[in-house]
């Protein structure tokens, strides 16, 4: 998930983005491609794998399971907003 995290960081420089809009497009699609990768894997493990007992808790499940789905639905708002040309809001929704 370390190419989520760089790519995702460097799609945030103005620089970048400007300078190379077809860079932008193929950087943004591997971001998209290993984000929801990251939160699938998330959502398995925490609904997959025992809890330890030492970390046994709802509490802990259910924000692991919020995290993950939240991010999962923020990646596809912004995916749809960026197709439908709404690019305020799928920049609003790929900075949550």
């Amino acid at each position: 998930m370390c190419l989520f995290s760089i790519l995702g960081a460097l799609q945030f420089s103005s620089t970048l983005r400007q300078r190379s809009t077809q860079w932008h497009r193929v950087s943004g699609r591997i971001v998209v491609a290993s984000g929801i990768l990251a939160a699938l894997s998330g959502l398995w493990m925490t609904v997959m794998y025992p809890i330890p007992p030492e970390l046994q808790g709802s509490l802990l499940y259910a924000v692991r399971v919020f995290v993950s789905v939240s991010m999962l639905l923020s990646i596809f708002i912004a995916l749809a907003a960026v197709k439908g040309g709404d690019i305020a809001t799928h920049r609003a929704w790929m900075i949550r």
